[in-house]
């Protein structure tokens, strides 16, 4: 991949403050895969650093090169639409504690993508190579982690002073104070997330390296850990998101047009989707209980269509954000549910409505058309990073878990970063 020249913008060198900015971006995906629900809280520092460093560098009221507008606009509407939800919820402490939560969260993560996409602001070299070198280590450790079945991880654990009522009892095993087995789970979340990083991990490789040799090994890394492991939303992560990655190489133009028509699909056809698979009995298909061993699209599918069948209750409105879990254990609830459907675009249907899903797809649809504003080159790794993310909310964690949402603003926020290293490379 050729590295674009130095420009003159990027002729000064970062001050010790955006050094520090920088810093904190490998560090905070270090510590969010090693302890993924930590994502949740890093947004903040990150901001904190992001602003810091603007105004010690006097970059904070400069002029903006990315048209950040209407992703904003959707985003605030969204975040004050999911709120409001608390009105008609039968749950409204709940709603209005989830859409704060993920608004705080994407509010601190957009102001940080705001102040380093400023042009003057600078981002060391190092930071690209230390992301690089802290998903491969990353990588590579859950690769031994999968391969030796978690012995390793079940010694260092049985070898701290921990109290083991601190461990979670889904993930580990104990007899007494020894834990006997790991649940093989316990690293999905990790590995989700890794499936996302890779793509700006990728650029920053070929900026900081200025070889493809490095960013090869690293996505093959990458690719290991997660087709050893048992997580399936991993898998197709990898796959869809290399998908879109090589459609870019052949034509930008129709990734671009590949990728709108994918989300707009993903948005607006679910509902019909799991009900027409439901109706074709699928979930009693053999081939499907077969392959699913472990993923359950069997069950997920019998899951997304009792969700579906409900979507009709409050087609416009919905049921209030963040209603599925509650809806699950209230005692008081006719309609018990799963905690949720296991595919955010219908949970959003179901508890949003159609106004609700019309927004969030507008902001998926802004997301996509911003991506032209990004530099050449890196529209193919922005392109495998969205669709990478988007694979991650159709068939695995619930859409107002904080920590998925920090973790895919920590992309965003990566991605722009990579950006800014490609100016002052």
């Amino acid at each position: 991949m050729s590295v674009a020249p130095r420009s003159t913008i990027g002729q000064r060198q970062p001050t010790r403050m955006e050094v520090a900015a920088g810093a904190t971006l490998p560090i905070a995906v270090l510590v969010g895969l090693v302890a993924p629900r930590s994502f949740t809280y890093l947004s903040l520092l990150i901001s904190a650093t992001a602003i810091a460093a603007a105004i010690k560098s006097g970059s904070l009221d400069s002029g903006r090169q990315i048209p950040w507008r209407m992703p904003l606009f959707f985003l605030f509407a969204f975040c004050l639409f999911s709120a409001a939800s608390a009105f008609w919820s039968p749950f409204p402490g709940a709603t209005i504690r989830a859409a704060l939560l993920f608004a705080a969260i994407c509010g601190f993560s957009a102001g940080t993508v705001i102040v380093i996409s400023n042009p003057l602001f600078q981002i060391d070299r190092r930071t690209g190579a230390a992301l690089s070198f802290i998903v491969a280590i990353t990588g590579l450790a859950l690769v031994v982690d999968i391969y030796s079945m978690f012995e390793i991880r079940r010694w260092i654990v049985n070898g701290l002073p921990l109290r083991m009522n601190i461990l979670s009892p889904t993930m580990y095993r104990l007899n007494g104070n020894a834990v006997t087995s790991i649940d093989p789970s316990i690293v999905n979340r990790s590995l989700v997330s890794l499936a996302i990083f890779i793509w700006p991990a990728l650029y920053m490789t070929a900026i900081a390296t200025n070889t493809r040799y490095f960013s090869v090994g690293l996505y093959l890394i990458v690719l290991l850990a997660c087709f050893l492991s048992g997580s399936q939303t991993a898998q197709l992560q990898m796959v869809l998101s290399t998908v879109a990655f090589l459609a870019s190489l052949v034509s930008d133009r129709h990734a671009r047009r590949l990728l709108l028509v994918a989300w707009v699909s993903a948005c607006a056809l679910v509902v019909p989707l799991m009900t027409g698979l439901h109706g074709l009995r699928l979930h009693k298909s053999n081939l499907v209980t077969v392959y699913g061993e472990g993923f359950s699209p069997a069950a997920r599918i019998a899951i997304g269509h009792q969700y579906a069948t409900r979507v009709i209750e409050a087609p416009f409105l919905g049921h209030g954000a963040a209603v599925s879990r509650e809806l699950k254990n209230s005692s008081t609830s006719d309609h018990k549910m799963p905690a949720h459907p296991h595919n955010a675009y219908l949970q959003l249907w179901f508890e949003l409505g159609a106004v609700g899903i019309g927004l969030f797809m507008g902001f998926g649809l802004s997301m996509i058309n911003m991506i032209i504003a990004l530099p050449s080159s890196l529209h193919r790794f922005a392109y495998a990073q969205f669709a990478s993310a988007a694979v991650l909310l159709a068939p695995s964690y619930g859409f107002w878990q904080p920590w998925q949402t920090g973790m895919i603003c920590l992309s965003v926020i990566l991605m722009v970063a990579a950006r800014c290293m490609h100016r002052a490379y």
